[in-house]
């Protein structure tokens, strides 16, 4: 202690504090005297430089290193003004630091008082443990007390479990400034609550770190970690129970999905351990699978559970449904994608009729749904639409689709005519319907029926038809009416299915006179190629004439559903044999 003595020393300045401090440590100096210094005032000082002057004022105590007046952590004044208080925190590196106080007295004059502190720097001392709390009854648990310091005068001592023992330093191999010191003890249920504490001196500083045991009467469990099944393949999900209680046992899993509960799973159990197990996972078998175990104590039953999850990836399932049925009127096709993968989407459907590829068309998407509007009911748009998804697992792709049938109920649809004119005129008429029909032949309002002056005939056989500009061959039927020459007039072919009617008109007229005269000029050259001999038959070969004449005419028919841009058409067709009415031929003449 040094003292400076104006001139009668009835006057003392007392300075304490910690003589060792760790680095970035707090120092609290408490500075006091007998009697109240000037100003009621105390000056500090650090290694020869002024610090702070502490002031006891009316309302309070003020430092002048703070911006504010004292808080008690901060600086403190008594009320007599006897004694001062301050807290500093160490920023010198490892070495010693000299504080001093001062205070002036009227009557005295200036006394003063100093302390050396030494710092040390280190860190610690922490205590780790394996297994980490809380334990579980039985175990054996290691206790591990780190300090971290340059110094190497490093002392270590336990008080754990009520047994004290001094322990030996142990050095780091990987960093020469850590310091550690390690113990061992089986624990129990008894053990609930006590402590272990480790002791550290260094440089003699002393440091201690303390834990509370916490025994777990719950049941630790160790779980499958998230886990992924390629669809179709096998997985087994794992649970084991650590526990030190000789009661303990599973419930079964819980499958929920989404914080919904989906289904309950009995394990096989195998001992400390429950499996759960899939021959063949699939995309139902995705979400959050939750074993819980118990163990008994005392009569006491404690519950724990884990969660892991199951992704379960391959191609989406797509739901649709099989057939599209639609009336004269547009209509919707849709498929619903269903996956449990974050990434999948749609592909352009694809339309095919009889398995011909006939176009692509984009569906619009609406969440997990792709939607095709049909904006018209027409033979053009019957056939196979196909649906096709994916999703995206990591770098692979997976593609699935589904095929809807758009079934197209209209009335039959005629695709070509002709009328063919020989010895015998023929109305012939090629058509498509999409369900068992009535065909009848009609002249004048009345039906044709079995007669000797016209023949019937209907034939079942590969017609082609055009969709989107694709020829597509399918089957149709050919119907034939075989009538005189001069059975002359207006025939209607009408066809009748379940869905309609479809007319087709044929005007047969009378045959020309050149036709007649070339009938006659004919036998005239006949009889004289007779007369004259073989050698004028080599030139009458120049005027011979075919016996008839082959006209064809392509009639366009207006059916009754023909009076939109396309003609509604169903594409199948019942099976129907090929099955003529065969009537006696007319002579001719």
């Amino acid at each position: 202690m040094n003292k400076t003595v104006g001139y009668t020393a009835h006057a003392f300045v007392t300075l304490s504090g910690k003589q060792h401090v760790k680095r970035f440590g707090i120092v609290r100096l408490n500075c006091s005297s007998n009697n109240t210094p000037i100003g009621n005032t105390a000056s500090i000082q650090i290694d020869g430089k002024a610090y702070t002057t502490i002031a006891l004022l009316r309302d309070g105590c003020l430092s002048s290193v703070l911006s504010t007046k004292c808080t008690p952590d901060e600086c403190v004044c008594s009320n007599q003004g006897l004694w001062y208080s301050h807290t500093y925190k160490v920023v010198q590196p490892v070495g010693v630091v000299n504080f001093t106080c001062l205070m002036a007295f009227k009557a005295y004059g200036s006394f003063s008082d100093s302390i050396i502190v030494k710092i040390i720097d280190f860190k610690g001392p922490t205590i780790t443990t394996e297994p980490v709390l809380p334990f579980r009854s039985g175990s054996n648990v290691v206790f591990t007390c780190i300090v971290e310091t340059l110094s190497t005068k490093i002392k270590f001592e336990w008080e754990c479990l009520g047994k004290v023992e001094p322990k030996s330093r142990k050095v780091s191999i990987f960093n020469s400034t850590k310091y550690y010191s390690v113990i061992m003890r089986n624990i129990h249920v008894v053990h609930d609550g006590k402590t272990c504490r480790c002791c550290t001196n260094v440089d003699g500083i002393s440091g201690h770190f303390e834990i509370s045991l916490v025994i777990s009467r719950k049941p630790i469990i160790d779980i499958s970690k998230a886990v992924t099944c390629k669809s179709s393949s096998a997985i087994t999900l794992y649970c084991i129970i650590n526990t030190g209680f000789p009661l303990f046992g599973f419930y079964n899993w819980m499958h929920s999905r989404h914080g919904t509960i989906i289904r309950y799973l009995k394990g096989e159990k195998m001992h400390t351990k429950s499996l759960l197990k899939f021959n063949s996972c699939s995309h139902n078998d995705t979400g959050d699978y939750t074993c819980e175990a118990y163990n008994e104590y005392g009569g006491n039953i404690t519950f724990a559970n884990k969660t892991v999850s199951l992704i379960v990836y391959g191609p989406p399932i797509i739901k649709s449904e099989e057939t599209v049925t639609c009336n004269n009127a547009s209509v919707t096709l849709s498929c619903t994608i269903k996956t449990v993968l974050p990434v999948y989407g749609f592909n352009p459907w694809i339309h095919y009729f009889n398995g011909a590829y006939i176009r692509r068309l984009n569906g619009s998407v609406l969440e997990r749904k792709s939607i095709l509007e049909v904006e018209t009911c027409s033979y053009q748009n019957a056939g196979e639409y196909i649906c096709t998804a994916w999703n995206k697992y990591g770098d692979t792709t997976l593609v699935a689709n589904k095929t809807i049938d758009l079934v197209v109920n209209a009335s039959p649809v005629i695709i070509s005519s002709d009328v063919i004119r020989e010895q015998q005129t023929t109305l012939s008429a090629t058509f498509y319907s999409s369900s068992e029909m009535v065909l009848t032949w009609e002249q004048s309002n009345q039906t044709l029926t079995k007669s000797t002056d016209w023949l019937q005939t209907l034939d079942r056989n590969k017609i082609e038809l055009i969709l989107y500009n694709k020829s597509i061959e399918c089957d149709g039927y050919t119907a034939n009416l075989s009538i005189r020459s001069s059975l002359v007039g207006e025939y209607v072919l009408l066809l009748q299915n379940t869905f309609g009617e479809t007319r087709l008109f044929f005007e047969v007229n009378k045959l020309s006179t050149q036709a007649l005269t070339a009938s006659f000029d004919l036998r005239t050259v006949v009889f004289c190629i007779i007369a004259i001999g073989i050698f004028l038959l080599s030139t009458a070969g120049t005027v011979i004439m075919s016996k008839g004449m082959r006209r064809k005419n392509v009639i366009h028919i207006i059916g009754p559903h023909e009076r939109c841009p396309t003609i509604p058409i169903y594409h199948t067709a019942p099976a129907l044999n090929n099955t003529q009415n065969v009537y006696a031929i007319p002579e001719t003449g």
